[in-house]
């Protein structure tokens, strides 16, 4: 009993150090004299919503905390915005791929419908399954397997996923860079792709090069938005030449692919987030364009279009991810008009 209440507190002290970390929440420490297994969470206003999406929120970044979630096995109660959240894990069961999380907001309970690389769901006790639960699943491999084509989507938790420690530390202090936006905030990034059809999709037998690219860079984009509602996102993606526009082909498949996976599940992605635009072979030519010339039509386009306050550049590889906040920040606080991430 007394090894387990300290395995209580130390969540507790986890998922409040997390929180704070990231600046979604500050704690009353002295709440752990009274409870092992609770924490008092305060959040800012950003969170403030349906009582459904802060329960939703908590969930995704215990899910961020502990992503093998089939081994946490206790109760968390917080205050968080004002709600009492009631998260059961210990009464966890599994049915098929996934794992059902007995939970409450206020007065009302919930069954968590939790899936990897899936978004998480809620549903009303007793209710049918959802589509996302009905849905064939592939479970995402270890990045750069071949087992990796067709994992899921809306992966928050890959938002936070690092390769080394310092990139982890760069990944959450982007994290803190879009949690603290506290005014709309409109950015638009160009990715030229020639020749990247390879790079844009999953690594497979048949793609051994594949890097699945593309749903990389707008899941980025879709979870800096969960992260910070005020925060709106696009991708202006330019094939310049690929014959066949096959990189462009390649992308607008997988967006309608995206797009039709999270309608399963209830959401709908913003059909504005992802432009494609084809330079032809023919076009390349005339205007003399290489890899500048991709990049300079999508800034044209960006600007024509006067949605976006901020219009920058990426490239399609997946060698750095998970910090456009970073490379955002020095703008959003006036600091500078141009920013250069490496």
């Amino acid at each position: 009993m007394f090894k387990k209440n300290i395995i209580h507190r130390l969540i507790a002290k986890i998922l409040i150090a997390a929180f704070i970390a990231q600046d979604i929440a500050w704690a009353d420490p002295g709440l752990f004299q009274k409870s092992k297994t609770a924490c008092a969470l305060q959040v800012p206003s950003m969170l403030q919503g349906p009582d459904e999406k802060i329960l939703l929120v908590t969930l995704e970044y215990l899910r961020i905390l502990f992503p093998e979630m089939e081994n946490f096995r206790y109760r968390i109660t917080c205050p968080i915005a004002g709600l009492d959240i009631d998260l059961k894990f210990h009464e966890m069961r599994k049915s098929g791929d996934s794992l059902i999380v007995p939970c409450a907001v206020a007065d009302t309970k919930y069954d968590a419908v939790i899936i990897h690389g899936k978004p998480i769901v809620l549903r009303r006790p007793g209710e049918k399954k959802t589509p996302a639960e009905t849905t064939a699943i592939v479970a995402k491999a270890p990045s750069g397997s071949a087992d990796s084509a067709g994992r899921g989507k809306a992966r928050l938790k890959d938002y936070v996923e690092a390769r080394t420690d310092g990139e982890r530390k760069k990944i959450i202090d982007s994290m803190r860079s879009v949690s603290r936006i506290d005014r709309p905030v409109r950015a638009a990034f160009i990715m030229p792709m020639y020749k990247e059809e390879a790079r844009l999709k999953p690594k497979s037998a048949d793609n051994p090069f594949g890097e699945d690219a593309f749903r990389d860079k707008v899941e980025e984009l879709i979870a800096m938005e969960r992260l910070n509602p005020y925060f709106k996102g696009q991708l202006i993606c330019v094939d310049d030449g690929t014959p066949g526009a096959a990189s462009a082909k390649c992308a607008a498949k997988i967006w309608a692919d995206m797009q039709k996976e999270y309608e399963e599940i209830g959401e709908r992605l913003d059909p504005l987030m992802v432009s494609i635009r084809i330079i032809t072979p023919e076009e390349k030519i005339a205007i003399k364009s290489r890899k500048g010339g991709a990049v300079l039509t999508g800034l044209r386009q960006a600007a024509s279009e006067k949605w976006a306050q901020y219009i920058g550049y990426i490239d399609t590889d997946t060698s750095i991810r998970g910090q456009l906040g970073n490379l955002l920040a020095p703008l959003f606080s006036n600091d500078c008009d141009v920013a250069i991430g490496s």
